[in-house]
């Protein structure tokens, strides 16, 4: 499964990322070992994850180096794991531009 990571300008919380997930006609998995968002279209299909602890996936310098390169102090990060089914990539790269249109933010392709 390939990953989009967003790393946001604003906070985002799990409710703020639900909801987004609901108004995109998607549901919430809130199974313990889950807990993502799905939005299906048609055989196409992504699960989106927010994290807001930046410690897990980047070093300090790795962090400061993000910073200076985006011009903001990234808040969140929500990653989008793409499915196998066929033009799913294109529903995620749809999602996380509607995400940064919302939230601000950059995809992080490093």
């Amino acid at each position: 499964m390939r990953n989009i990571v967003v790393v946001t300008k604003e906070d985002v919380t799990l409710e703020m990322l639900k909801g987004y997930v609901i108004i995109q006609s998607g549901y919430w998995n809130d199974e313990p070992t889950l807990n993502q968002g799905v939005i299906e279209e048609g055989n196409k299909a992504i699960y989106l994850a927010v994290d807001n602890n930046f410690d897990l996936d980047y070093e300090p310098n790795e962090l400061v180096e993000l910073s200076k390169k985006i011009g903001f102090q990234p808040k969140s990060i929500i990653d989008i794991h793409i499915s196998n089914s066929e033009k799913s990539e294109e529903l995620a790269e749809k999602i996380a531009e509607d995400i940064i249109g919302k939230w601000g933010g950059i995809v992080d392709r490093e």
